[in-house]
């Protein structure tokens, strides 16, 4: 269980990874945040057909709870150089609380432990407000491309190792 800690007169959380009773939050977390996009944006639907329990199941799921409640997810994927962050999700009761940037700063953490230089993920490019969020969080546009006939960015953020780290 990592504790990730309070910030700025943010609730405090901790990020974990789920377990199988957390399934039925889980689904509300990502239908209640991904429902009114797809309607409003016209996005494809893809987070309400992720298979959440084989991604518990698989190890890479991650949760932000505070009090008692999963206010957050992100699945953090290991590839050979980088690590993709995907179902960056934040109920949208508790948006621009903070969370999103602790999932952000924990997955950086993460990306470090993995050994792996840097984070990689994608989005539709009609998700304005999400893309101001990672550019903030310090990522930046690599490439836009079509999936399915639906516009997708991709964007990365290199994360340097500590200045302790024996590898360098």
């Amino acid at each position: 269980m990592a504790d990730v800690g309070t910030r700025h007169a943010m609730p405090s959380f901790v990020i974990r990874r789920p377990r199988g009773r957390d399934l039925q939050s889980l689904h509300h977390l990502v239908d209640s945040t991904y429902e009114p996009m797809i309607v409003r944006l016209g996005i494809p639907a893809w987070p309400l057909r992720v298979n959440i329990a084989q991604w518990i199941h698989s190890g890479t799921l991650w949760v932000l709870e505070s009090k008692g409640l999963i206010a957050a997810t992100i699945r953090l994927d290991v590839y050979w150089k980088f690590v993709k962050l995907e179902l960056v999700t934040v109920l949208p009761e508790l948006q621009r609380c903070g969370y999103g940037r602790a999932l952000i700063e924990f997955a950086q953490s993460e990306t470090r432990n993995q050994r792996r230089s840097s984070m990689q993920l994608i989005t539709h490019e009609r998700m304005i407000d999400a893309i101001g969020f990672y550019l903030h969080m310090g990522f930046v546009e690599v490439q836009r491309f079509q999936l399915h006939s639906h516009p997708f960015i991709r964007m990365t953020k290199a994360v340097p190792r500590f200045p302790t780290d024996p590898a360098r």
